[in-house]
């Protein structure tokens, strides 16, 4: 049986990501994947002229195509990723006491609208934002450490949704993506991976009947 739940599991977190939006960028499903897999590393050159892009028509989703007919061989979409990742503005460091005190403050007053916070942070991106709250700030996280039960309950929920981390929270009461997504991988998944360790997860006794009653 560990071996049928080794190899599903594998399985599932092997499975394409869905639901990926890329309406925005008015892109069909086809001209996503062929981008993917024709991606190639940007230059200085083209991180120069992006930078400039964005400066001269701003970076709002409307504008990208503009952006990315000045640069060769570059997607609307692949102009907004590679953007987020070299946004001088943006604070890749330590999140400091002042940018909590701040993130907690605007998410009091406006909710989670990451956009809208990041707007107003400027020196933060949505995802930086999101991760910090959802991962660290949120007052209805579980602090302690896991139990056995939620790693029982944690294998069983790889098996059940691969790799969709979000989903699983709505069965892990007080654990968020992030924190379900590291017990995972740097706790669990090397006794799945490793023959020598498996006969340790036959003590969870895994079946579905055990964990349809959480």
């Amino acid at each position: 049986m560990i071996d049928t739940y080794q190899k599903n599991i594998k399985l599932r977190l092997m499975e394409p990501k869905k639901n990926i939006n890329i309406s925005s960028f008015g892109m069909d499903i086809e001209t996503y994947n062929n981008e993917i897999i024709q991606q190639k590393k940007w230059t200085k050159e083209e991180d120069n002229l992006l930078l400039i892009g964005v400066e001269d028509y701003g970076n709002e989703f409307k504008k990208w195509k503009k952006i990315s007919s000045i640069i060769k061989n570059k997607s609307p979409s692949q102009c907004y990723s590679r953007f987020k990742q070299i946004n001088p503005q943006i604070n890749k460091g330590l999140w400091s006491q002042k940018e909590d005190d701040d993130l907690r403050y605007y998410i009091s007053k406006y909710g989670k609208k990451w956009s809208k916070i990041s707007r107003m942070m400027k020196s933060r991106n949505n995802k930086q934002i999101r991760d910090r709250f959802l991962n660290v700030l949120d007052e209805n996280l579980e602090k302690k450490q896991f139990s056995e039960e939620e790693d029982k309950q944690l294998i069983f929920l790889v098996y059940k949704y691969g790799s969709n981390w979000t989903e699983m929270t709505k069965e892990m009461k007080g654990r968020s993506a992030g924190n379900i997504k590291n017990r995972f991988y740097f706790h669990i998944r090397h006794r799945i991976d490793c023959q020598i360790d498996l006969g340790k997860i036959s003590k969870f006794n895994i079946n579905k009947r055990q964990f349809n009653q959480h």
